[in-house]
């Protein structure tokens, strides 16, 4: 990037002044005539040096100002008077920069003192001692961040050469122990053998623990099935009483006609006594066997209506054994799979 033009205002000898640069520009002039202003002056912008105010031209209130137009059009101006200290950027005002140039100007011109020779300055570095060019050399290419990364880069050469030295006596170990580990390979083939007759028995555990299963399922049915079979057998006996309770009663009906017969044969005694004591004998003997026969199908009746009751009893017992038979059982045989009911 170059300087095309500079303008300068009330600073030393200059009120003002403007000079456009070509590729090579040489000012000429007589002495104390402000030649060195002007480089004096482009270096207060380009560095912020010197401070203070004595280069402010003298019996004028107004400040100094330089104004320097770059290349890429970028314009930087310096304005500086009694109350006032200022940089501006393309007509932008810069505040808080100190003693130093404003960061956004110091990235546009990347340049300092060193950039600059004067009129009296010996020639650059022929007279600079050892350390001040190394310095100054520092300061233009940053050989700090370059002896830092040189270092930086033999520590890593070292350790990787040390790393490769342990890998290499490793390496050969490891070739040494190579061959007394050969079995290794026969062991992993057994080993993948053993894996394979794992999964096998995984496998067969698995089917064996639903084998259980089913095993376990069927003396459930068959528990089940012995408790209703049970049921059933207790059913047919109460089917039994109760085909025994309707031959009863059937019994129990001819002997009630029976009865009947007897109390009317015993009102007819009473209505008609014979005169003779024979037959009143006959009568008597006849009237007792009726009367036993009586007080039997009495004891007859009541069993018939003890066996009633515990019949219907059964049967209602019955009902529930088959309703339970029923939920347990569902409509298939689960042995079998045939259809029950």
């Amino acid at each position: 990037m170059e300087i095309k033009s500079v303008e300068i205002s009330n600073f030393q000898k200059h009120k003002h002044l403007k000079i456009d640069f070509e590729d090579i520009t040489t000012i000429v002039g007589c002495t104390d005539s402000g030649k060195s202003s002007v480089i004096r002056a482009i270096v207060w912008v380009l560095t912020n040096k010197p401070s203070g105010i004595k280069y402010i031209r003298r019996k004028q209130p107004n400040p100094a100002i330089v104004a320097i137009t770059f290349s890429d059009g970028n314009v930087v101006t310096r304005q500086r008077g009694k109350t006032e200290n200022k940089y501006f950027l393309n007509g932008m005002e810069l505040c808080a920069f100190g003693n130093d140039v404003p960061a956004e100007i110091q990235q546009i011109i990347q340049t300092n003192y060193i950039n600059f020779q004067r009129q009296f300055d010996s020639v650059f570095w022929f007279s600079e001692k050892a350390g001040e060019i190394s310095r100054q050399l520092n300061a233009i290419v940053n050989l700090e961040q370059m002896d830092r990364v040189v270092r930086n880069l033999d520590t890593k050469f070292k350790r990787g050469r040390v790393e490769v030295e342990v890998l290499q006596t490793q390496n050969q170990e490891a070739k040494k122990n190579g061959k007394a580990l050969e079995f290794v390979k026969e062991m992993d083939e057994e080993l993948t053998y053993l894996e394979e007759l794992d999964v096998e028995c995984q496998k067969t555990l698995k089917k064996s623990s639903i084998l259980n299963d089913r095993i376990q399922d069927v003396k459930t049915y068959r528990d089940t099935s012995g408790r209703l079979i049970q049921a059933i057998l207790d059913g047919k006996k109460v089917v039994n009483k109760g085909m025994e309770w309707e031959e009863t009663a059937k019994q129990t009906k001819i002997l009630s006609g029976t009865i009947e017969s007897i109390k009317k044969l015993q009102t007819g005694a009473k209505r008609k006594v014979p005169t003779g004591i024979e037959t009143i004998e006959h009568l008597y003997t006849e009237y007792q066997t009726y009367q036993t026969q009586h007080q039997k199908l009495s004891t007859i009746l009541n069993r018939i209506k003890e066996g009633k009751d515990q019949t219907c009893l059964q049967e209602k017992r019955l009902n529930t054994l088959e309703k339970t038979f029923r939920e347990q059982m569902g409509k298939n045989c689960p042995l079998c799979g045939m259809t029950l009911y």
